[in-house]
């Protein structure tokens, strides 16, 4: 038959690339018998601007915001092994980065309305909030009806420097806001984080002290000087400074100890 008698053929839709924060999210929702729906803005934002991506990958702009070294509760970190919570707590960090990715739009007509970007996103990698939900099963334990509870922020990339170097290698080593801690919190999924991030100016102090450490030379303002400028090695003058203190409090403590010994002594005789 003549191809112009052929029924005419439904363009192909394309499926947005899912990044692995979302496959998770995904799979959490039907782990729970729950269908997922992107009614997150973040979720919607970033299959929009995949789609985008796909076709117009020439004019796609991406830029790492900010590396966040995150101390993680027991029970909120998702091993790669089918999405396995590590109940053990055998990883105490890990890492979080967010980055914005715009897709632009090379020949914009403002008469029409046209926008710069035709869609742009702001994504935090490396936490996803994961539902809980009840599931109410027939006698045979099928699934009959789900119903979400709430969320729980979940963490699956472990903090390490081989870990931290890759995602710096592929922005070119180019972090527009740098380096910061924070403590993850145990009961929610929104402020995840607590009211507080610690800003980090060292990449080699943000990779390789230890976390109590840094946090302890941010708050004791260690890694800037009274002008507000940064400071070579503040993690390890704020370790310094915590030996000599710890020195000095344990002399005093002796000296203490001595001095009532003397006059337990003088009292005896």
């Amino acid at each position: 038959m003549p191809s112009r008698f052929r029924p005419t053929q439904k363009p192909k839709l394309m499926d947005p690339i899912k990044s692995e924060r979302l496959r998770r999210v995904i799979r959490a929702h039907n782990d729970v018998q729950h269908q997922y729906i992107p009614n997150k803005m973040e979720d919607k934002s970033e299959l929009e601007t995949s789609l985008y991506k796909q076709r117009f990958k020439d004019n796609v702009e991406r830029e790492l915001i900010k590396l966040i070294r995150v101390k993680v509760p027991r029970g909120h970190f998702e091993l790669e092994e089918k999405g396995t919570v590590d109940e053990k707590g055998t990883v105490s960090e890990a890492l979080v980065y967010i980055i914005q990715e715009r897709v632009r739009n090379p020949n914009p007509d403002p008469e029409k309305g046209e926008s710069q970007y035709y869609a742009h996103c702001s994504t935090k990698m490396g936490i996803y909030k994961k539902p809980t939900a009840i599931v109410k099963r027939d006698l045979l334990q099928n699934p009959v009806s789900s119903k979400v509870t709430g969320a729980k922020a979940m963490f699956y990339i472990p903090f390490s420097e081989k870990n931290v170097k890759q995602v710096l290698e592929e922005f070119n080593y180019e972090c527009s806001k740098g380096f910061a801690l924070a403590i993850a919190t145990n009961n929610s999924a929104d402020s995840w984080h607590g009211a507080q991030k610690y800003t980090v100016y060292n990449l080699e102090e943000f990779i390789h002290g230890k976390f109590e450490d840094v946090l302890g030379a941010n708050q004791g303002g260690f890694l800037k000087d009274r002008l507000g400028r940064v400071t070579e090695k503040g993690v390890e003058k704020y370790i310094m400074d915590k030996a000599d203190k710890r020195e000095k409090a344990e002399r005093e403590f002796t000296e203490f100890k001595e001095k009532q010994k003397q006059r337990q002594t003088k009292a005896k005789k």
